[in-house]
Formats: structure tokens, sequence, C-alpha cells
């Protein structure tokens, strides 16, 4: 009978085989890694590589370069390319080791504008490897001069809330051809209209990523102006908007407790149900509940008109709860999966653990609440 197994080890030795060459071709591959690319690249429909922004209007940190730090594994030599042609001398490599490059505006090879004419390439070649051979990594980036700010934005609007205003506005994903990072919000006590440019640029401002900012920390009772400006991939920042006449556009928004003293206190029969069931409005339950209805309930259509309703139907069950004792401790148990969902989207880093230690609590009080109803 013949034997197949050697041919079953003859097999399995040359898959080891080709595996452990595999592994070490790898191994001996440079790794070429961009470390560190200021402005930060990023992926843009319509652009087949990463794209970095230069700021020829020189209005932040970074302004008028692009700076790169490669980083190599391996002896071996750099090269650049700037739109196919070498860019500065070839950069030899003698040990493990970070490369910078800086691209500036005052390269007149580069084109301007928002198109992809422009690409930045670095090849590496290991040490001995001719300078016709083929590198053994790459890396390439479309490199757009950015010559326009981003077009003011439009349609801001504020609202009072506790201690705080909501201000919103319409978001476009482009302006002006420019690619939306964020945007900065300001604020004063004092009309944007009356102020120079220079002025209300000065006045307090927070930074924010989507089209919508609570600007917290203000005095319930006081008139708050405010206004928006759009900021570019590479920092730029645009005008404030502003009306025909070239005066600053604006939005005027008032803190306000939507609760009186007088409805906490039951003077006119009006009271939330949470205040009714904690005895308190100050109190901390009552407090979450309130910054959710501010901060996330009345920023849209749908949940003001759910407010708007609540206000209608709860003073009367409000009363009810107040004054029976097993009420107002059963309304607590009820509100607790409410109150943890509230914390958990106002503090979304903490907030779910929270969350979920509300619904614990209120299963095993309910689990309590069973066994003596069993006993």
């Amino acid at each position: 009978m013949t034997n197949t197994c050697p041919r079953k080890n003859n097999r399995f030795f040359w898959l080891a085989a080709g595996l452990v060459l595999s592994v070490a071709g790898s191994a001996a591959a440079a790794t070429l890694t961009a470390s560190q690319v200021t402005p930060q690249p990023r992926r843009l429909t319509g652009f087949p590589t990463p794209v970095v922004g230069i700021n020829e209007l020189g209005t932040n940190s970074q302004a008028g370069v692009a700076t790169f730090d490669f980083d190599v594994d391996e002896a071996g030599s750099l090269k650049f390319l700037l739109n196919g042609a070498p860019f500065g001398a070839t950069v030899e490599v003698t040990a493990a080791e970070t490369i910078t490059r800086t691209l500036s505006v005052s390269n007149a090879s580069l084109s301007r504008g928002f198109t992809d004419t422009n690409t930045f390439r670095v090849e590496f070649r290991p040490t001995g490897t001719a300078e016709s051979a083929s590198p053994t990594a790459t890396t390439t980036y479309v490199i757009i001069v950015d010559q326009t700010a981003p077009d003011a934005p439009k349609g801001v609007q504020a609202q009072g809330a506790d201690e705080a205003i909501l201000v919103t506005w319409d978001a476009p994903g482009r302006s002006n051809n420019e690619v939306i990072d964020g945007w900065l919000v300001s604020y004063s006590t004092e009309s944007f209209a009356d102020l120079t440019t220079q002025q209300a640029t000065a006045q307090p401002s927070q930074r924010v990523s989507t089209n919508e900012a609570l600007v917290e920390g203000l005095q319930n009772g006081k008139q708050y102006y405010a206004t928006v400006r759009a900021v570019d991939w590479v920092g730029k920042t645009s005008d404030f908007p502003r009306n025909a006449q070239g005066e600053i556009v604006e939005t005027l928004a008032q803190p306000v407790t939507t609760v009186t003293l007088a409805d906490l206190a039951g003077e006119n029969g009006g009271c939330f149900i949470a205040t009714a069931a904690y005895g308190s409005y100050e109190e901390a339950h009552v407090r979450i509940l309130r910054q959710f209805r501010d901060r996330v309930l009345l920023g849209h259509a749908p949940g003001r008109a759910f407010v708007s309703f609540y206000y209608r139907v709860s003073p009367p069950i409000a009363d009810w709860i107040r004054e029976s004792e097993t009420a107002r401790a059963a309304v607590r148990i009820g509100l607790l999966p409410l109150i943890a969902f509230s914390y958990a989207v106002l503090h979304p880093a903490a907030g779910w653990g929270f969350a979920a230690a509300g619904i614990l609590g209120l299963l095993l009080a309910l689990g309590t609440r069973r066994k003596q109803e069993v006993a």
C-alpha cells in the first residue's frame, strides 16, 4: 500500500515556507507613514486621494503653508514630487527618522482655487536601489490653495432657555465652494449692529461643529444678541452675516425661567408634575428634566409642541400628585428612566452609565414593592 503521508508533509512544508517568505518579504518592506499633516487631510467627494488645503488668506496659525511629517522605519531615500516634478532634494535616511516637508502658497507651480490639479507625492526606495526603480512605498495628496473665505451663514435664530439661549442657523455642507468645518457663535448684551467689525469680533464666542449652539451661563431676564460666522477646513472665518446696509445681522433672545415662583408654590394652580413629585423646583432631578426641556425639546418644533401640550394638561395632574404621598412616591419611581435618559442625552460622555443605573434602580424599587405586597 502506498504511503501518502510524505506527499502531505511536502505540501505542508511548501505552504509553511511560502508563509515564512511572505512574512519576511512584508517585514523587509519599509513603512512610510505621514505622522502629522497640518492642516488635517480630508477625504472629499470627487478627489481620489486625501486633500490638504493651504490657506492663502493668512487668517490662522498655519497661514500660507501645509506641513507634512513622514516617518520612515529603515534606511533609504525619500523623493518628493510636486505635480510630477522633483520638489527639493532627495533625502537620504540612514535609520528610522521623521522627515518634514512644507508647501507654501509662494510656490509658483501650485495652481490656485478648488481644483485637483496639484499633486504632492513622496516615494521611498531602500538603500542601494536605483532612483529609476519603482518605489517600495508611496503616499500622494491633492493640494488645494484655498483663496476664498466661506459665505456667512443665513437664517440665524435664537430662543431663550433657563440661564441660556439656543442659537440655530442654516448650515450648508459647502459655502462659496468651501468645506465648512465649524461655526463661531458670538453673543453680546450690545447690539452687533452698533459695533464695528473689530468690536464684534472681540465679543465672547464659542466654536461648535453643528448648526446649533446652547450658550450657557447667562442671566435670566436679560436680553442677549447673537450672530454666527462660518469656519472652513483651513481655518478661514467668514464675515458676519450682513443686511443690504452692511449692518451685522443678529438675533435677539432672553433667557427665561418658564415656570414662575408662584407656580412652584401652587398659588395659581399650575405646577410641573416632576416638581409636585419631588417637592422643589430646584431639586436635582427636576433640574435635569428642566435642562432637557430647554436644551433638547425646545430646540425643534415637535418638542415645542409637546411642551405646550404638557403645560396645558399638567396642572390638575400635578395638583392631585401633590396631595398624595403615595402618588408622589410612585411618580418619582416612574420618572427615574426619563431622568436617566435625559441626563444621558445632556451628558453623553458619562450619561449612559447613569441611565443604566436609573433603570436598575427602577427595577429594584418595583421588585422591593412587589415583595412587600406579597408579604
